[in-house]
């Protein structure tokens, strides 16, 4: 489970190593590097996105969760900020997409109003709510280790 970056590593973690993991959460997670880098290009932060990301195609698909989606083989939470501009909430919905198109476990919540760093007491209530309920189904008491 992470949040940003960590919702990025949770999401590849899942791709790449699905039978270490029983489940996965990302929240406001990257899922496609090249839309993190075109974002960037929106919001007049093209050069310090290609510097923290790279350019090297080939190296961003193989890096990018979106591109690896058929891999993943556990359940995944995906929680999106409507109002988030760090991280665009169409990489949780490409994702949720992805998976569904795979037929993969997937819930996908989106949170109204929401900003990146879900400020609000509410939003923070809705975002552990999801993940208490997610986690009590895919990590439960009687269920193997």
């Amino acid at each position: 489970m992470g949040s940003g970056f960590g919702g990025y590593a949770a999401l590849l973690g899942a791709a790449r190593n699905s039978d270490t993991y029983r489940c996965a959460i990302s929240i406001n997670g990257i899922a496609d590097l090249q839309m993190q880098i075109d974002h960037g290009i929106v919001t007049g932060n093209k050069a310090l996105r290609r510097l923290q990301i790279g350019d090297d195609p080939a190296k961003l698909a193989r890096d990018s969760p979106l591109k690896l989606a058929d891999k993943i083989n556990i359940p995944v939470l995906l929680i999106a900020s409507a109002k988030d501009w760090q991280v665009q909430p169409d990489h949780s919905k490409a994702m949720a997409s992805a998976l569904t198109r795979g037929r993969k476990k997937v819930e996908y919540v989106v949170i109204k109003g929401a900003n990146h760093d879900l400020e609000r007491q509410s939003d923070r209530v809705k975002l552990l709510e999801q993940v208490e309920a997610f986690l009590s189904a895919h990590l439960g008491a009687g269920k193997a280790s």
